[in-house]
């Protein structure tokens, strides 16, 4: 029975790898034909596929009366994005280059909303209200990468000088294995 789980966890990730793959192909032809920079297209969509399952735990765990468990995971999955998968990647690759205006953009507004919902949880707990503000802002951010992707088309598209250096990726790597 071991190799038969073993062999299906095997083909699972086999399939996964592909599917990234071929997901990756897609997002670069779609943001080519629609003139949409890969940033933008990555930031809407490859975002929501990897948020997926966290939705999905969290619907299934308000169902059952257990909301902190989709408190936990959304709080785990951030920290291991951040760290592990950024780490990695410029472990990987040994630099990640980036357009000097959205990096500095988008490293406030993704803070400011990775902290929103601990401000929120000030008052010990989440509201509906307080699900519903989430949602929308959520939604306004997505609106603004779409209405300023004629902007940034010029800057994503040119190679930038600016790298950040492998060890600025190794740092994330090990602070993400502590």
């Amino acid at each position: 029975m071991t190799w038969f789980y073993l062999s299906a966890l095997g083909i699972g990730l086999f399939a996964l790898i592909k599917s990234t793959d071929y997901l990756i192909e897609v997002i670069g032809t779609l943001g080519i034909k629609l003139r949409i920079p890969t940033f933008v297209l990555s930031s809407v969509f490859l975002a929501m596929a990897t948020s997926l399952p966290e939705l999905s735990i969290g619907v299934i765990s308000a169902l059952n009366h257990n909301p902190i468990l989709s408190l936990g995971n959304v709080l785990g999955a951030n920290i291991t994005n951040i760290t592990l998968v950024l780490g990695v990647t410029t472990v990987l690759t040994g630099w990640v280059s980036t357009g000097e205006r959205i990096i500095m953009k988008e490293l406030f507004v993704s803070e400011g909303m990775a902290l929103l919902p601990f401000v929120l949880l000030m008052d010990g707990s989440l509201s509906s209200r307080d699900g519903l503000a989430l949602v929308l802002i959520y939604l306004l951010y997505n609106l603004s990468l779409v209405r300023e992707r004629k902007t940034r088309m010029k800057k994503l598209h040119k190679p930038s000088k600016k790298k950040t250096s492998w060890l600025f990726g190794e740092l994330f790597f090990w602070l993400a294995i502590l």
